[in-house]
């Protein structure tokens, strides 16, 4: 198995989340232009995170994952930050701005 299969079947459970939870927040109007637009994204996503795959392995080292971790780290943050503003509108709450508020809290102490 890839050192990065985690990295990808997260980045799979991510963009499925966002496209439920918008789905959800468009009072649920499935549109297949919707979905087209998600396979594109997650094919993207997959390229990108193979190609940071195979940098790590040819021109570091220690065959670390440094650039896949960070390139994988954007990707879910994206996705982690539209799911969430996703949820915001579909229920109303400031769930964005909760979170927000937690982690600037918890960050700072």
């Amino acid at each position: 198995m890839l050192p990065i299969a985690w990295y990808l079947v997260f980045t799979v459970v991510l963009v499925f989340a966002d496209l439920y939870t918008g789905w959800r927040a468009s009072n649920m109007r499935f549109i297949s232009r919707g979905v087209r637009k998600t396979i594109d994204k997650l094919i993207a996503y997959f390229i990108a995170i193979l190609i940071a795959h195979a940098f790590d392995l040819l021109y570091l080292a220690d065959g670390g994952l440094i650039v896949s971790f960070a390139v994988s780290s954007v990707i879910a943050s994206t996705e982690m930050l539209s799911v969430y503003e996703n949820i915001q509108r579909q229920t109303g709450t400031g769930l964005l701005s909760a979170v927000k508020k937690f982690l600037n809290g918890n960050l700072k102490s």
